[in-house]
């Protein structure tokens, strides 16, 4: 996906609290099956990291609650232990959360400071338009571009053959689709924060994939089905290759790089120049740089 490759390669919190989000629900599912009591610790650790990562990644808190739901409704419990574990994952999520970031109760009221900022009804940068417009914007932009149409569509057919297994949809499709709805409601619109919903859509694009493979297989000789599958290859790629194609053109011309050439060829000698970026390559250039700090003025960017 070229979202997830463009994002994996910067320092964004976005990426652990992905990483811990699906650890999450990957302990939760385990905890499903084995009813271990480490295996509970551990999500509900996993669950706390990925929120001081980023405080929406809340919602892998659902993904402990998912897991012991499916447990009482196989009967491996009752209703009293599943209440219980309910308040046990979300105390013991809690403690955690302030073990990892013991800051959140030594600066308590800056801490309530900064989530009111963040909750705030009139952002400076708003590019929201409101939940349906931003759902539309995530659908045709990122997700279109991070998985491709075929992607999209065999992640739709996936989704339906998922709903048939009673963990996915309480342990891993309502988090992610919590989460989305989270995004969606926000007022700025940012194309990294699908990096948390991709990787639940390819592996509902991977079962929409095995399950047309399995009618191929099924109703067409062999050499045709290898055909078949080449050219559904092709089509998933082919989308996410034009998009890195067209963002190695982008890196290979840089308009910062443009700009100081253009200075470099009509700005007479001795010309004072406001420098806002790291301009290395102006370091030799016979120009007064000033790099501007405010009302301290024009510092020199050489020195």
């Amino acid at each position: 996906s070229p979202i997830h490759l463009t994002w994996s390669q910067v320092v964004r919190s976005d990426m652990m609290a992905t990483f811990f989000l699906l650890a999450t629900m990957l302990v939760a599912l385990t905890f499903v099956r084995t009813g271990k009591r480490r295996h509970f610790v551990l999500a509900c650790l996993l669950a706390a990291l990925a929120i001081t990562s980023k405080w929406p990644f809340g919602v892998a808190e659902l993904a402990i609650f998912g897991a012991v739901w499916c447990r009482l409704r196989n009967g491996r419990i009752g209703r009293r232990a599943a209440l219980l574990q309910l308040l046990a994952a979300a105390g013991l999520t809690a403690v955690l959360v302030l073990c990892s970031s013991p800051y959140l109760l030594l600066d308590f009221n800056t801490v309530v400071a900064d989530l009111h900022g963040e909750a705030q009804q009139h952002h400076l940068g708003a590019t929201g338009h409101g939940f349906f417009w931003n759902v539309w914007y995530y659908l045709s932009g990122p997700l279109w571009v991070g998985l491709g149409p075929i992607v999209l569509c065999l992640a739709a057919g996936g989704l339906l053959l998922r709903g048939a297994r009673p963990l996915f949809w309480p342990v891993v499709a309502f988090p992610t689709a919590v989460m989305f709805v989270v995004i969606a409601t926000q007022h700025v619109l940012w194309e990294r924060w699908m990096i948390t919903i991709i990787p639940v859509l390819t592996i509902t694009a991977s079962t929409g994939a095995r399950e047309l493979w399995r009618i191929c297989t099924a109703r067409l000789p062999t050499g045709a089905c290898v055909v078949f599958a080449a050219d559904v290859a092709l089509a998933v790629f082919l989308p996410m290759l034009l998009r890195d194609e067209a963002s190695a053109v982008e890196r290979l011309h840089d308009d910062r790089r443009m700009a100081t050439d253009w200075a470099r060829t009509h700005l007479p000698p001795g010309s004072t120049v406001m420098v806002e970026h790291f301009a290395f390559d102006l370091v030799d250039a016979p120009l007064d740089g000033k790099f501007p700090v405010g009302t301290g003025g024009g510092f020199d960017a050489r020195s």
